[in-house]
């Protein structure tokens, strides 16, 4: 939540808000984005009132927390973009999906719900499917990915693999996995 009509933030709400989404980091990096919205709170050093006058929902402190990484995947995909070679760009950005998806515990199954859903982690997923389906047509159109392929499919398959790759304590088929999907939408 930020301040009414374009104002921004006061300058204590500014740093309580700062304050929520920097605890709420470290709690997912280890505890996954289920941990207690409490003891972000309490780390924060900050009421659950502050956190959830910021953050009404979970999904809008997860998308905070994720929102500097998905800057960088935006850069990502305009650099991929323009790549000479738009397969090898394609599955590039397949990889960078998976890891941003893996960054924190259940992180996958929170993207996944949120596809369908609405609310700031709703449209960062929305923006990257958008951003994988550019990258999809544009390998199409080189006649390297399978004409029934859509980024939604991708978008949704890299995830997927993320949550498979949640589940494999040794992370040992996360690659493999990868070049599965790869070997299915490629021509």
């Amino acid at each position: 939540m930020s301040a009414p009509a374009g104002r921004p933030l006061r300058a204590d709400a500014a740093r309580n808000r700062a304050a929520v989404v920097a605890a709420a980091r470290d709690a997912f990096a280890s505890k996954g984005v289920e941990a207690s919205l409490e003891e972000i709170a309490r780390a924060a050093g900050v009421g659950p009132g502050t956190l959830y006058r910021h953050f009404p929902a979970r999904a809008d402190l997860v998308a905070a927390a994720v929102a500097e990484h998905v800057a960088e995947l935006r850069a990502d995909a305009v650099r991929l973009g323009a790549a000479t070679d738009p397969a090898a760009a394609l599955v590039e950005w397949i990889h960078l999906l998976a890891a941003y998806s893996g960054t924190y515990g259940g992180l996958p199954n929170s993207v996944l719900a949120a596809s369908a859903a609405d609310g700031p982690l709703a449209r960062i997923c929305q923006d990257l499917e958008g951003l994988t389906g550019e990258l999809v047509v544009r390998a199409q159109a080189s006649g390297r990915v399978r004409a029934e392929v859509s980024g939604e499919d991708v978008f949704v398959l890299a995830n997927a693999l993320a949550w498979a790759d949640s589940h494999d304590l040794e992370h040992a088929r996360s690659t493999d996995r990868i070049a599965i999907l790869v070997r299915g939408i490629l021509t």
